[in-house]
């Protein structure tokens, strides 16, 4: 007897099973990183009524050997939520122990700015990157200065950004973050420019 009540439903089919498992077995990352060397973005705007950027207060929690870490919103600096990990850093500053105090660094949420762009020399579409605070602190100052820079998320009038990455770890560095504007002429170029 069929049940005329029930809702339109997508089957599962033996295909999308094995599309979700070749999924679930990929290995990846979901939040795209910078490369060394040189990286060209192209920041997209926000949707109607968002910035183009969200910042985040995050740990990051090393992982053992070989295996990678993770990092996470701190729930103090985002919900005003009680926060394990910087109550541990806390109580590590406050020891008075100089060792203690310089191990408690590690547990302060640090400052990422999310956002999504297009790396120009990727063939990924639109991924979401992490960029740290020193690069946000750049990539304002751009945006600040309309003679070096200005609105790059403009669909129409924005730019790509180089930013060059150097280092790993505790020791990257992001030696320079400049705009990849077109060159423009100093003046318009005349058909009598070619009889010269």
């Amino acid at each position: 007897m069929e049940n005329t009540n029930l809702q339109k439903w997508q089957p599962w089919t033996g295909e999308d099973a094995q599309s979700d498992r070749e999924a679930l077995n990929r290995k990846g990352r979901s939040i795209a990183s910078l490369a060394d060397g040189e990286n060209v973005l192209r920041i997209l705007p926000g949707l109607p009524g968002k910035r183009p950027f969200r910042v985040v207060r995050e740990h990051y929690i090393k992982g053992i050997g070989d295996e990678g870490g993770f990092s996470f919103a701190c729930p103090r600096s985002e919900k005003s939520q009680p926060c394990p990990v910087c109550a541990q850093g806390r109580k590590l500053s406050r020891t008075g122990n100089e060792t203690d105090a310089e191990a408690a660094k590690a547990y302060w949420p640090r400052t990422r700015a999310y956002c999504n762009a297009v790396n120009r020399d990727e063939n990924a579409g639109v991924q979401v990157y992490a960029l740290p605070k020193t690069v946000f602190d750049a990539l304002i100052d751009l945006r600040q200065n309309p003679r070096s820079g200005g609105d790059f998320t403009d669909p129409d009038k924005g730019f790509d950004i180089v930013i060059r990455r150097e280092g790993k770890g505790m020791q990257t560095r992001y030696p320079s973050i400049i705009p990849d504007q077109p060159r423009h002429f100093v003046a318009p170029v005349s058909p009598a420019a070619g009889k010269l």
